[in-house]
This record gives structure tokens, sequence and C-alpha cells, in this order.
């Protein structure tokens, strides 16, 4: 056993690091010696649970809800034995309920594309007044897009700041209309990581054009968000081609007797004319982008379980006003999917009350 022992410390001598490599193994076996274990077994004793407890990694699903009456007045007081979650027709147990007035955090999403140049004034002094209506522990933040996505100001409770935010947004230099990226730039960088009640008012004609995002996966985010987006589209009079474009100069001459619709087989060239020199064409082509836009804010709003208007600008104060009022009747359920619920890409959600002759609002789906 001496010489054992002499081989081991020999095999560890010749260095300072040796030696404390070596006293650290010795120091390691004594401490189990003393605990009456081997070291195999202290490492197992490590991991083991204590008791009958269990470690369960599993993400809570927040659903914000809105409950009103055939009417439209908003249904409060409700208790969580009120209401049934279902995430793909399989019943789930309520982990969260929250119906508290808590603050609330709002994003306001100004579309300030050259389309909106002509009503941009009254959507800024719109949005002010929305926020003066927000109470002392509130929070918004404010965005605006263009050819560009720009974050005016972060989430801040200070109406200084916020008032000076709006003031800030002007029409862009540079013809696009990011939409679908300023919607990500909400949901997935500003509000990923806030906890309580968020919502996002979004301002706009609803045409994208030049998004790095396309339409799928924009209402992919959408669905994997808590908060619940509101859509305003207002109708613009705007320009339909790009400023650029008007320095082709409109020539009736140059123009078709019977011009096609646009896109039919057109350059972008022939288009561009085509809008220019056709009146009757470009009608056509203006309700065929405004009807597309407000299936795709609806669908957005709907998704969420937030609401989506059409309003001349005149009407957004009482819309404002509205949202505002939602916001604060809003419950807020979680669960955590169990084990028996059948898995796919994006899980169908359900919220039932127990009450006759309601209206539910809420968030439809979610990705696992």
């Amino acid at each position: 056993m001496r010489n054992a022992t002499k081989i081991f410390y020999r095999q560890f001598d010749g260095s300072h690091q040796s030696r404390t490599i070596w006293l650290g193994w010795v120091i390691f076996l004594l401490g189990c010696f003393l605990a009456g274990t081997s070291p195999a077994i202290a490492q197992d004793k490590q991991t083991e649970p204590e008791g009958d407890s269990i470690t369960i990694e599993a993400t809570l699903v927040t659903i914000p809800v809105i409950v009103t009456d055939a009417q439209g007045k908003y249904i409060q007081q409700l208790k969580v034995e009120d209401f049934k979650i279902f995430d793909n027709n399989t019943a789930q147990q309520i982990n969260f309920f929250d119906a508290a007035d808590a603050p609330l955090h709002m994003a306001l999403l100004i579309d300030t594309s050259y389309s909106t140049s002509g009503v941009l004034k009254e959507i800024k002094e719109a949005g002010i007044t929305f926020l003066r209506q927000l109470r002392p522990k509130d929070k918004a933040m404010v965005i605006s897009f263009d050819s560009e996505v720009r974050v005016l100001t972060e989430l801040t409770d200070d109406p200084i700041l916020m008032e000076r935010a709006v003031a800030k947004a002007e029409i862009g230099k540079k013809y696009g209309t990011r939409l679908h990226d300023a919607l990500a730039e909400a949901i997935q960088n500003q509000f990923k990581s806030i906890v309580g009640r968020k919502a996002i008012v979004l301002l706009t004609d609803g045409k994208d054009l030049k998004s790095k995002l396309n339409e799928k996966a924009v209402f992919g985010i959408a669905s994997e968000t808590s908060s619940m987006i509101y859509t305003i589209f207002f109708m613009t009079e705007s320009v339909v081609v790009p400023p650029d474009a008007s320095k082709t100069e409109p020539d009736a001459k140059a123009a078709p007797s019977r011009p096609r619709k646009v896109g039919e087989k057109q350059s972008k060239e022939e288009q561009v004319r085509t809008l220019l020199t056709d009146i009757k064409a470009r009608r056509e082509w203006m309700e065929q982008k405004n009807a597309s836009a407000r299936k795709f804010l609806d669908e957005l709003a709907t998704t969420t379980g937030g609401r989506s208007f059409t309003s001349e600008v005149a009407d957004l104060k009482q819309v404002f006003r509205l949202i505002a009022d939602e916001l604060r009747t809003q419950y807020t359920l979680g669960f955590y999917p169990s084990e028996d619920t059948p898995t796919s890409d994006r899980h169908v959600l359900k919220v039932e009350v127990a009450r006759p002759e309601v209206v539910i609002r809420a968030r439809r789906n979610y990705r696992p």
C-alpha cells in the first residue's frame, strides 16, 4: 500500500498545479468517505428529486379574452369557474386567471408611407388624444413605418415622451410601406418579454410594400402573441404609383384606347403608365387593393382576439376611446398544455363561458 501511495504521488509530482489537483482529489474522496457513500452515489444524489417532487418544463399559454352580451355590453366580474379552455378540442385546466384592472402596455403603429400624406396630421392628433386617455401606470410606445421601421419611443409611462414621439412621425422620403416588418418589430422585439396586458393599435391603409416578411409569415407571428391587435383602416386618396414614377409624364396619345387591367401581362413601366393615364383602370386597381387590405386587417385582428375598424379620420377619437375602454375589461387566462392534448404544428384554441348569449373574442391558436 505504501509503494502504491508513492507511485500515485509520483505521477502527480513535478509542479504546483499537479499537487493542487492531487490535493483536490484527496479532499473529495475524504468527503465521500465521511458522508458514507461513493463518488458515483454522491453524483446521483445531486440530480435525484427529493420526495415526490417532479420538475416539468412547460410554457404557459396565455389567452386574452373579451366577453360581451348580444348588444355589445362588456360582461365583467366573471370568475375562473365561468370559463373553459380547449386546446385542439381537449379541455385544459386553467392555471392562470386575471380579471384585475391591470396596467396596459400599448404599441401605437403609425403608417407614414407616401399614401398617408393627406391625412397624417389628423391621424397624429387622434393618436395623441388616445395616449392622453392612458392612466399613470399604463405604458405606451410609438412606431412609425414607411420604407423603414422606426421606434420613435420605447415603452414609457411619460406622457410627454409619448406625445413627442407621435409628433416626430413624418412621411417617408422613399416609397414603401413595411407594415409586416413593423408588426414583427412590435411583437417579437418590443413585446416578447413583457408580461401583462398588451395591445397593438395599427393605423394604416393596409397596403404592404417592400417588407422582408410576407403575409403568411406575419400571420404566423401574430398567432404566437398574447397581444391583442386592433386595426384601423383609413381610406386615402393616394398616389397609386411611386413618386419617382411621376417622371414618366402622362401621355394621352401613348395610352391605349382600351387599356388592359393593371397587372395583366404588363411590365412595371406599362402598369405605371396605365395608372397615370386611365382613370377607370386606376379606380378599379384601388378598389381591389382596398378590398385586399381590409381582408388582411380583419383577419389579423380576429386571429389575436382584437377588433378591426374601418373609419374616417374624423371618427378616430371615438374609436380610440372604445379600444381603451375595452382593454380595461379584458380577462387573461393561462394554461399548461396537458399531456393528452393532440399535437400539431399549430394548436387551435377555443374559449367558452358559462353564460347564455355571450360573444367571446379570444386568441384562436398558438404554436407549441
